[in-house]
């Protein structure tokens, strides 16, 4: 049995060894997406956006929970910001999921961002499609947080954005383009009545946004809880299927891994350019030339 027949069959060690190869794109991992792409199962893919210390790991995990009881196959994808030594990733939130680990329903991955600029790893949408073939039949993606996550959202078929109770810098999160990315806003653990009036505050920001098709919907966690979130995603799941929307988002998804293969191999191709020509680049410099001359001569000599 080949790698991706033992991938198919859902044996857990070929999962994280097509993975691996996938994320740190060794030789044949383009063979291997190509061998699975008609294979995969159309998973639910739901991406978590929201900046740090809102207690997103901890919503996972008790979210995970829920789902489990309906004795679903999940993966869990957990973005963290690179590593300058390793280019692995930074998380000190793992310990929130420890207790799945012996649990063969659940998936774990931490992934590396790589420094993309749109939040996410160039080979997530391949690791996506990775555990779809897999067999799972939840993706939670875990971003990391705000308008980084622009291409988070087209990669998922709904993004969660987590807010605290007092919104605060949230506000200006929000401000900076998520209110356009999320299909769901949810206000998490707080004291008091905060999180009530932060849940009014964002009805009405989307209340001037009055040409968006589909409204988000806003939930509070202490008065609604984790059952609701589950609730609203399981009907936003079927609302894709009812309305013929899910082709079309599949679309998109696939329109963002052409973007992030050749995303990859132009940086690659820039940063061998530089390297190249570090010392002309250095010499013009001191002799006083202009740094935008300098970049556009590089450019057409290069890239025409």
């Amino acid at each position: 049995m080949d790698l991706v027949e033992k991938l198919m069959a859902g044996n857990e060690k070929a999962c994280a060894r097509c993975l691996s190869l996938v994320e740190n794109q060794r030789e044949g991992y383009l063979d291997l997406l190509r061998a699975i792409r008609p294979h995969g199962k159309g998973a639910y893919r739901v991406g978590f956006t929201g900046p740090a210390g809102r207690s997103k790991s901890k919503l996972l995990a008790d979210l995970l929970e829920e789902y489990l009881k309906e004795d679903k196959k999940i993966g869990l994808v957990l973005m963290g910001p690179s590593s300058p030594r390793t280019g692995g990733a930074f998380l000190g939130n793992r310990g929130y999921f420890s207790q799945f680990a012996q649990d063969n329903r659940v998936f774990v991955r931490s992934v590396a961002s790589r420094g993309h600029q749109g939040g996410i790893s160039y080979a997530l949408a391949g690791m996506v499609e990775i555990l779809d073939a897999y067999g799972c039949d939840l993706i939670l993606v875990n971003g990391l947080g705000g308008p980084l996550d622009t291409d988070l959202a087209s990669l998922v078929d709904c993004l969660v954005d987590v807010v605290a109770p007092c919104l605060g810098q949230d506000m200006d999160m929000l401000n900076a383009g998520s209110m356009e990315l999320a299909q769901l806003f949810f206000v998490n653990q707080g004291d008091g009545d905060q999180g009530e009036k932060t849940r009014l505050d964002i009805e009405m920001m989307l209340d001037l946004q009055e040409d968006r098709e589909d409204r988000p919907l806003v939930l509070n966690f202490k008065d609604q809880g984790i059952g609701a979130l589950k609730e609203a995603l399981d009907k936003y799941q079927d609302h894709l299927v009812d309305r013929g929307k899910r082709p079309r988002q599949k679309l998109k998804q696939e329109v963002l891994e052409v973007q992030g293969y050749m995303d990859r191999y132009l940086k690659e191709d820039l940063a061998r350019v530089i390297c190249q020509e570090q010392g002309a680049i250095e010499k013009a410099l001191e002799e006083g030339e202009d740094p935008l001359s300098l970049g556009e001569g590089l450019l057409k000599k290069y890239f025409k």
